[in-house]
């Protein structure tokens, strides 16, 4: 019996020195990164912060405390110089914006006190309504993904299938009404080679042209893989889609449609 319980309490010690062998051994999980990079894992050991991704809710509240809204949130990650945002561009995370914060009040992701900034990026948008108060004019370079397109005329009230929303201002909804003639624009004089810009992309998202009389996808400045996808048009009173002569290098648009619907149903204005 005393021999039983002497090997017992021996497999214990040993164990619990092999344990601690484990424990001394293991690296240290010590993340170095910048604000919003995602942690990954480096083969030379240990963890990493990676510029590959770029989680914009962490720059709601990155100047000095002053309340921003998702544009901002963009334009500041794109503008960034410490850490200083990847020349060869990155994926902007959006998605965990939410709320109030999805209302622009100044200016668009790529342009803010008339200063324009152009960055490749893929910028990944929330489900919600995203309410802006001037055209989108996408940079070289640029794709703007959402989470789901839907015509809200016929989109059920008690509907829980996700989709991004972008929604032209009025007085309404915004402190001013829209100023522009289009809602999302493919580049301008800022592409690289004067009106010739590529990749641009618009794809899985709702234009709501809250009954106004704006075009809802002008692309007149971008060729080579540049297309929009999945986008449903919903009171938009001008043109839908405009490509003229120019962009005749662009990818095909598909999956496009469009609902000049005149009015808003109850619970979706």
């Amino acid at each position: 019996m005393r021999n039983t319980k002497n090997r017992a309490v021996t497999y214990l010690s040993l164990a619990a020195t092999f344990m601690g062998c484990i424990l001394t051994l293991a690296p240290s999980a010590t993340a170095q990164g910048n604000q919003g990079n995602n942690d990954v894992y480096s083969s030379a050991g240990g963890e990493t912060g990676s510029a590959a991704f770029i989680d914009a809710l962490l720059f709601l509240q990155s100047k000095g405390g002053t309340a921003l809204d998702i544009c901002d949130a963009i334009y500041t990650v794109l503008t960034s110089t410490n850490p200083t945002y990847p020349q060869a561009g990155a994926v902007i995370d959006t998605r965990g914006i939410s709320g109030s914060n999805l209302t622009c009040t100044k200016g668009t992701p790529w342009s803010e006190n008339n200063v324009y900034v152009s960055k490749p990026s893929t910028i990944l948008l929330p489900a919600g309504v995203i309410s802006i108060p001037t055209t989108w004019i996408l940079p070289n370079s640029t794709r703007v993904i959402g989470e789901g397109s839907t015509n809200p005329y016929t989109l059920p009230s008690t509907a829980t299938q996700p989709q991004t929303i972008i929604q032209a201002c009025t007085s309404n909804t915004c402190t001013n009404g829209f100023s522009g003639s289009t809602m999302i624009q493919f580049g301008d004089s800022h592409c690289p080679n004067p009106g010739f810009c590529t990749r641009l992309t618009l794809e899985d998202v709702t234009l709501n042209g809250s009954g106004l009389g704006i075009n809802g996808i002008v692309n007149a400045n971008s060729q080579e893989l540049s297309y929009a996808e999945n986008v449903v048009m919903y009171q938009v009173l001008g043109i839908g889609l405009q490509i003229p002569g120019s962009a005749e290098n662009s990818r095909q648009y598909s999956n496009i449609a469009y609902d000049g619907a005149p009015a808003i149903p109850a619970g979706l204005s």
